[in-house]
């Protein structure tokens, strides 16, 4: 493989570089990725819906345009095949060790590279044994803290806000987690931080900048933050740090005149960690049991606090700073 990377703890090899990622020195590889550009018909298992594909549709989205696939391959074994839409199509054999991704000619290599580096690399860490919540992470000091949520519940947005004020950015949207003796370690994502329009300019104003994540689709507006090196403002910490906390955020509040912090324990905060669990391309009874124990060995060791903030986008940095305030309260054992 001519190029090597590094994701979510994943040690990545690929046949050409990956936009969005950093390259790393060569090594042995967690996963290969084989990039295919326009030939879909190269996939394993070729056309699932083909007479001749040994396929079987497991799950469609339509409000996503996503579809799952099982492939029967008698040279591959068992396959899972997803494509989303016309932006890509993925394939990952059983042990998610490989990787193959194809896209049509409607699309591009960066339009293919936001779904490789979200769902489906996130699907291979979590085959791999790691779990993933949905969240972002930032560095406070030697450990970090996650901001943790479902889609729309402004993740992205306060660790813009956080890397706006100083603090280094770790991962954004996807946070991998290993455990290593009695220490969970947050894994680096991205460098950089996705925005949707309204909230680059709730943040950072009309004139903000911000370049778009895919500059020739006609349909896909988002906008990112490129986060530098450690140490620089927006920066990106690129190595794992130990977690610190877990910062769940809830409904917004216009009505309250400051943002609110508090904290969750017991069954309360594993019910709230099981709704920040990173949502995967397909699950087993086997991952789902040792999901929760997991999320109960969080909920027991890790500080989990639930988020109420204003409706104001220029709240978010206020949010921020009282998140900073309560998690170095935390570290002092206040």
């Amino acid at each position: 493989m001519a190029w090597h990377g590094g994701l979510y703890g994943l040690h990545i090899a690929a046949d050409r570089a990956i936009p969005g990622l950093l390259p790393q020195s060569p090594a042995p590889p967690d996963v290969t990725v084989r990039l295919l550009a326009h030939a879909l018909a190269d996939l394993p298992g070729g056309d699932p819906g083909g007479e001749a594909a040994q396929a079987q549709r497991i799950a469609c989205d339509p409000s996503e345009d996503v579809a799952y696939w099982h492939i029967d391959s008698p040279a591959r074994g068992p396959l899972l095949r997803v494509d989303f839409g016309r932006s890509a199509s993925v394939v990952v054999d059983q042990d998610a060790r490989h990787v193959w991704c194809a896209w049509g000619p409607d699309s591009s290599l960066e339009e293919a590279a936001a779904y490789l580096c979200g769902p489906v690399l996130a699907h291979v860490t979590y085959t791999q044994g790691r779990l993933c919540l949905h969240a972002s992470a930032v560095a406070l000091g030697s450990r970090a803290l996650a901001l943790a949520g479902p889609s729309g519940a402004g993740k992205s947005m306060t660790a813009a806000a956080f890397a706006d004020l100083g603090y280094p950015v770790l991962t954004e949207d996807v946070a991998a987690l290993e455990v290593a003796g009695a220490t969970l370690w947050v894994q680096p994502g991205p460098p950089r931080v996705n925005l949707w329009p309204d909230a680059a300019e709730g943040l950072f104003g009309p004139d903000h900048g911000l370049p778009a994540m895919l500059p020739d689709s006609a349909t896909e507006d988002k906008r990112y933050l490129a986060l530098g090196s450690d140490g620089a403002p927006g920066s990106f910490c690129a190595r794992p740090l130990a977690l610190g906390a877990v910062y769940v955020l809830g409904e917004c509040d216009a009505a309250l005149p400051d943002s609110q912090v508090e904290p969750v324990t017991g069954a309360a905060a594993v019910g709230a960690l099981v709704s920040c669990v990173y949502p995967q391309l397909i699950y087993n009874a086997r991952t789902l049991a040792a999901d929760m124990a997991a999320l109960a060995h969080i909920a027991e060791t890790i500080p989990v606090r639930r988020l109420t903030r204003g409706a104001d986008a220029r709240a978010v940095r206020a949010l921020c700073r009282a998140i900073a305030a309560d998690f170095l309260a935390l570290d002092r054992g206040d």
